[in-house]
């Protein structure tokens, strides 16, 4: 069997032996539904209330994860893949951690809530590799929705550059040019995305998000790289170009505080002017990444436990206002569950990067999108989106292929016995 499932050759004999799944309109509604749920992970569709700010993209995945496990059983060969059973044995380890540091209360709600992103994520990413011309489609356009949502609440408020309103739903600018930018290369996706890709741009300027910004032109310089070493092997020079763009990256953006922070680590000073912090960004970043750094030090291996970023700071700071995260998803992770849980959760990312690199159709898209998310994150602190963007790529690389995998023709076999004969699109796409 090829490593892709060619739709032109075998769609037919599949269809006719009742191999693949219902074409139910519900089918097509679910590839919508999960390729909704991300842009809207980041975008201003919340409410809050009582404390608790839920977002319109937590039920939506919910009715998703609801819809796909009734009606696609096949969805379950998912869960078996090595890296996501590393993300469920992290939620196991988050457990038992809560119980041996006496923290079950937080270690309980955050063991839930990863648990819920893993699943999420896993179930969307499923669908993207079933449909991936569908699943890209409705993604650009729900995110390009979620982008000038965001656009006219700021402008209605009168601001309309820096839109520090959005929260974590500013970064939906670079993801939405990013991925416009790669679909551009997609046969039969030029015109669209070209001309959308040049409107997203001014939005991404306005937003002043600078990861964003930097990420879509990497991005270019990386699509420009890779016509110049087409004769180089593609898994190669892409393992290259993370390691230059994370270098870039770091110099580019947090230059500054990574050298102050080796020069303050040299004098073992760990306690800057408060005064100062409050108003100077830069030495306050510069003091929380000196002090993630001290605190994973302190406590390598099992790390301080979940939730506890705020209170590990608390020793460094006397004002409560300075103690936050560390503003590097990585180094928030290391902090709370050590070497050995971000060692299981790093692996996780990397295990599911080198399968969607090996099964892609189009790996340099699918590569440059997931050092893209794993340079924004880099950047970001600790959060449910953000965990959603961290393992984005690990499942939702595949969304750049032109046709269905093998894989994912194997789960509609195994889903024939629920469902009725189904034909497949030129492009491979469920219909």
């Amino acid at each position: 069997m090829s490593k892709h499932f060619t739709a032109d050759a075998a769609a037919p004999s599949l269809a006719a032996q009742g191999a693949l799944p219902s074409a139910a309109r519900s089918d097509v509604l679910l590839v919508i539904m999960a390729a909704a749920v991300v842009p809207l992970y980041l975008s201003m569709f919340r409410f809050g209330g009582g404390g608790v700010l839920v977002r319109l993209a937590d039920l939506l995945a919910l009715a998703l994860i609801v819809g796909t496990f009734w009606t696609q059983p096949a969805i379950g060969r998912a869960f078996q893949r090595p890296h996501c059973l590393m993300l469920m044995a992290l939620v196991l380890g988050v457990l038992i951690q809560g119980m041996l540091m006496n923290r079950l209360k937080v270690s309980v709600k955050e063991a839930v809530q990863l648990a819920f992103v893993v699943v999420v994520v896993t179930t969307v990413g499923w669908h993207a590799e079933r449909d991936p011309t569908r699943f890209l489609k409705w993604f650009i356009g729900v995110g390009v929705v979620a982008m000038l949502h965001t656009v006219a609440i700021h402008i209605a408020g009168g601001n309309y550059v820096r839109y520090k309103l959005a929260g974590d739903a500013r970064y939906i600018f670079g993801v939405v040019s990013a991925v416009l930018l790669l679909a551009w290369r997609q046969a039969g996706w030029r015109g669209a995305c070209g001309w959308l890709f040049l409107m997203s741009l001014p939005p991404l300027v306005a937003s002043m998000e600078r990861k964003g910004l930097l990420g879509v032109i990497l991005i270019a310089l990386g699509l420009a790289l890779a016509g110049l070493l087409r004769s180089v092997r593609v898994s190669a020079w892409i393992a290259l170009l993370l390691a230059v763009l994370l270098g870039l990256a770091m110099f580019s953006l947090e230059h500054d505080a990574l050298i102050d922070a080796l020069a303050l680590a040299e004098k073992n000073n760990y306690f800057v002017d408060q005064s100062e912090a409050l108003w100077d960004s830069n030495t306050h970043r510069t003091a929380l990444l000196l002090n993630g750094v001290d605190i994973v030090q302190k406590q390598p291996w099992f790390g301080s436990g979940a939730d506890s970023l705020r209170e590990q700071m608390g020793v460094y700071f006397s004002d409560s206002r300075l103690s936050n995260s560390t503003h590097n998803f990585f180094l928030d992770n290391l902090i709370k569950y050590g070497l050995l849980g971000g060692g299981l959760f790093f692996a996780a990312i990397f295990t599911g990067l080198r399968r969607a690199m090996r099964l892609s159709d189009s790996p340099l898209e699918a590569g440059l999108f997931s050092v893209y998310m794993l340079f924004a994150v880099f950047f970001i602190s600790d959060g449910q989106a953000v965990t959603v963007m961290a393992l984005l790529p690990t499942f939702i690389g595949l969304a750049f292929n032109r046709r269905p995998t093998a894989d994912a023709q194997a789960s509609c076999r195994a889903s024939a016995t629920f469902s009725s004969p189904v034909s497949l699109s030129p492009s491979g796409a469920l219909q």
